[in-house]
């Protein structure tokens, strides 16, 4: 039992790597740094290039409601600050107001 409590636990800790967003004023860089069982892994981008932050809404495996905030890049493409969805609408739109205006830019609500 112990065995599978561990790797349950390992298969977790891979799938929901801890995420750290770093805004680098001076250097006027966003960068998301993730460590997981595979390593670190660091993705940066000019703060020019984030048109704006989204709140994604979607649902559990209940039905209830859980949000991401994603970074709406000008190439098109959209990267969650975590890959963790969170429950509470008030919490993570919280941050996401606060990272938005951090940036400079618009923040967008799910529908």
């Amino acid at each position: 039992m112990g065995g599978i409590g561990v790797a349950v636990g390992l298969w977790l800790f891979d799938q929901a790597p801890y995420s750290r967003l770093r805004l680098d004023g001076a250097a006027r860089r966003v960068s998301i740094v993730r460590r997981g069982l595979r390593g670190r892994h660091v993705a940066g981008w000019p703060v020019a290039d984030v048109m704006r932050v989204r709140l994604v809404e979607n649902t559990d495996d209940e039905g209830g409601a859980v949000f991401q905030v994603h970074l709406a890049l000008r190439d098109g493409r959209t990267v969650p600050v975590s890959l963790l969805w969170a429950h509470g609408r008030t919490p993570v739109t919280d941050v996401a107001t606060r990272l938005a205006a951090a940036l400079g830019v618009p923040y967008t609500a799910a529908p």
